[in-house]
Parts: structure tokens; sequence; C-alpha cells
């Protein structure tokens, strides 16, 4: 009998763990999330800024805003030797709009072969298209690392 209340507790967690996992699987900005990380971590950049509306801002920490998809893809194309992972920690929809955040993981080699790690948040401002499917609007995302001389 004392393995009851243990018992509850782990079949209370499966089923939490499996309704979130559910509406995830739902929510728009994560199914963007996954197949973002997927095409870019693929250095299918062209894929990966298809994601995005012809109009996105992408505003990348310490540099200029990229804006529309010629300078979208040529910025990705810098991160050749980089793989990322990203998390979403939540998001919030409302009619076609929406906005998701969370945080990344991002490591790899930079342009002289050192090995890099860096991590942050990030946010996107996303829009439902006339086609219905789901695009990037803004992209920003902040460095936790301090910055250099600081």
């Amino acid at each position: 009998m004392r393995y009851r209340p243990a018992l509850f507790v782990a079949v209370a967690l499966c089923v939490a763990s499996a309704g979130a996992l559910r509406a995830q699987s739902q929510d728009p900005i994560a199914k963007l999330l996954a197949q973002w990380e997927s095409t870019f971590n693929a250095g299918h950049y062209d894929a990966t800024a298809a994601l995005y509306t012809p109009d996105a801002i992408r505003y990348p920490p310490g540099a200029d805003p990229q804006r529309g998809t010629d300078d979208i893809v040529a910025d990705m194309q810098n991160y050749r030797d980089i793989t990322i992972k990203l998390t979403l920690v939540g998001s919030k929809m409302t009619g076609d709009w929406g906005a998701g955040w969370g945080t990344y993981e991002l490591t790899g080699k930079d342009e002289d072969g050192n090995s890099i790690s860096q991590g942050g948040p990030w946010m996107n401002v996303v829009v439902k298209g006339k086609d219905g499917s789901w695009k990037i609007w803004r992209d920003i995302w902040n460095s936790s690392e301090p910055e250099e001389g600081s």
C-alpha cells in the first residue's frame, strides 16, 4: 500500500507531460521553431529564411538589423560551423499574430577554428499569412555572455 502515492504521482506526471507535449506540438511557434532549428543546423539557410516574412527584420546582438530574405541568408552563411539549440519557454497567440520567447545555445567553431559556446534569450513575433502558414516577422536575441572589456 505504500506504493500507491508514488504510483499516483508517476501517473499524474505522465498525464501532465503528455498534455504539455500535445499542446506544444499544436503551437504554431513550436512548429516553426522545430523547422528553424532543423533547417539551420542542416545548413539549408534558404529554407530557414523562407520561415520569415519577406519584410522580416532580425536584430542580432551588437550588430545592425538584417532586413529581408537576402540579408538574413547572407548572415546565416556566417554560421556554417555552428549548431543552435532552441528552447521555447512560452508563447502567446491572438488572432493572426503571436509571440514566442525562449533561450538558445550556440556551439561550434568561429572563422579561426576556435571552439565557441554562447547562449541567451530570444523572442519572435509571428504572423499568419493569407495561406494559413505562420512566418517570423521580427526576431531578436541577446547573448548572456558579458561583452568584451566589461
